[in-house]
């Protein structure tokens, strides 16, 4: 509200006094004349008309200067109570005129006071809405990375990184740092810094997550179907290794009890397909615990390969027992031939089959009541090839009477006619008569055949086992 200046309203009140000091003084001369012609009314008992007429003409003539006073005064008073009332309208118009200036001006510095706070509230509203919106967004990707993170960590191992450090970029460990980072910016108010943070890393760690879905489902599979490999070819191996009860005579149509599996007949070869079985199983545990895929897919190729290795054993296995009851039989007919072109004159001395290993050659030795005797030799002749199931061969010597004293020319005479007789049975013999005294006896011409086989057969098992692979290391 506006207001006059001091000085202005001190005058109007120093104004006011002197009016109201004026009146005043009239009020007091009247009551002093008054009181005179009081007194003069009281003494003017005793006077004469003349000097009654002289007195009332003094005081009609006081009183008319008194009147004319108090009617000077009443007028000057009247004027300045005009003037008063005149300056004090003008001031109180010009106090209204000021005030109404003031209000008009203090309305409108009002209206711009609320509307700049009005301006201001709502700038600051929009900030702190910007601040609240950049806070929840940067806290809703920071839980989106963190979600991620959190499922790489409860879910996928760290031996992938170390298996796969180039695909998987930029990495778990990296992603939880960043981590860290976003929610070091949130809590320090630097919102934007947190979003775009987020944000770059986030593409990231969806690719590092898919990626490891990727290799942890590849993993699953591959440990699966390794350990379904594995598994079926150790239940292969044991059913391998159980002998067989009974099995084909070959030639004869006969069965007999075989108490011998393919850990026997196929020994060398089976037992070291076992070690590498064996060494497969450790690996298997060991790619398993480190979730590497790859490792596994290796194991199912070495398996594979051993499970072609275990069915090469088994066609081995089938082509030893052959050639063994061959070997038998082959020894047999060369009796029952030369027995039915001289009955009852043969007589066997001794048959030997190696019980420690049925794979050596079968021998006997068979005399006549002339007093010489032949030894008998018959071995298998192993085919190159794996599956070749091989023949049987039968080398025979002629001793007229074990010693060392044997005469050549009558031991080549012999030979020829055993040959002769063996093959119109169906025997042909590999081995040639000597021709001249040697110190060989029956037992020296036996260890030389098994020599002779014991040498062929090793050159043969070498390159079986090249020709299966088995001289690799896994």
């Amino acid at each position: 509200m506006a207001t006059l200046p001091r000085t202005q309203v001190e005058s109007m009140r120093r104004q006011a006094d002197l009016s109201a000091s004026k009146r005043q003084n009239a009020d007091q001369e009247l009551l002093t004349q008054r009181r005179k012609l009081d007194a003069l009314a009281q003494e003017s008992g005793g006077m004469s008309k003349e000097d009654l007429r002289a007195m009332q003409q003094r005081f009609d003539a006081a009183n008319k200067d008194i009147q004319g006073e108090l009617e000077e005064l009443r007028i000057q008073f009247g004027q300045e109570l005009g003037k008063q009332a005149l300056e004090n309208k003008r001031a109180l118009a010009e106090i209204r005129r000021l005030a109404e200036g003031n209000k008009r001006d203090l309305d409108s510095l009002n209206e711009e006071i609320l509307s700049l706070e009005k301006s201001v509230k709502g700038q600051f509203e929009r900030l702190e809405k910007l601040a609240q919106d950049n806070r929840k967004q940067a806290l809703y990707y920071y839980g989106q990375l963190r979600n991620i993170v959190a499922q790489i960590d409860e879910r996928f191992p760290d031996k992938y990184e170390v298996l796969y450090p180039d695909q998987l970029q930029p990495g778990a460990y990296v992603l939880r740092s960043v981590l860290g980072s976003v929610l070091e910016d949130i809590d320090r108010g630097n919102f934007e810094a947190a979003i775009g943070l987020a944000q770059t890393r986030l593409p990231e760690a969806v690719s590092v997550l898919a990626q490891l879905e990727f290799y942890h489902t590849a993993f699953l599979n591959a440990e699966m179907e390794t350990k379904k490999t594995v598994s079926a070819l150790m239940t292969r191996v044991r059913d391998l290794e159980k002998p067989k009860k009974t099995e084909l005579l070959i030639g004869k149509g006969g069965e007999y009890e075989d108490k011998y599996g393919i850990s026997y007949w196929a020994r060398e070869l089976f037992e070291e397909i076992k070690r590498r079985l064996a060494d497969t199983e450790s690996r298997f545990d060991i790619c398993d615990e480190s979730h590497d895929s790859e490792g596994l897919a290796l194991i199912r190729q070495d398996a594979d390969k051993l499970n072609d290795q275990l069915s090469a054993c088994e066609q081995i296995e089938a082509n030893e027992r052959r050639l063994h009851f061959e070997c038998c039989e082959c020894a047999s007919q060369v009796f029952d031939i030369l027995d039915s072109n001289d009955p009852g004159l043969w007589k066997l001395e001794e048959l030997h089959i190696n019980e420690e290993d049925l794979r050596e050659p079968v021998y006997m030795t068979l005399v006549r009541p002339e007093g010489y005797r032949i030894t008998v030799a018959c071995y298998p002749e192993r085919a190159p090839g794996l599956t070749a199931s091989g023949i049987i061969r039968c080398e025979l010597e002629v001793f007229d009477n074990g010693t060392e004293k044997d005469d050549a020319a009558r031991c080549c005479i012999i030979y020829s006619n055993i040959a002769t007789i063996l093959a119109a049975g169906g025997i042909s013999l590999d081995s040639q008569p000597r021709s001249e005294l040697s110190a060989a006896n029956s037992k020296s011409f036996i260890h030389s055949a098994i020599d002779h086989e014991g040498q062929a057969r090793t050159k043969w098992l070498n390159a079986a086992k090249k020709a299966m692979g088995l001289f690799e290391e896994v």
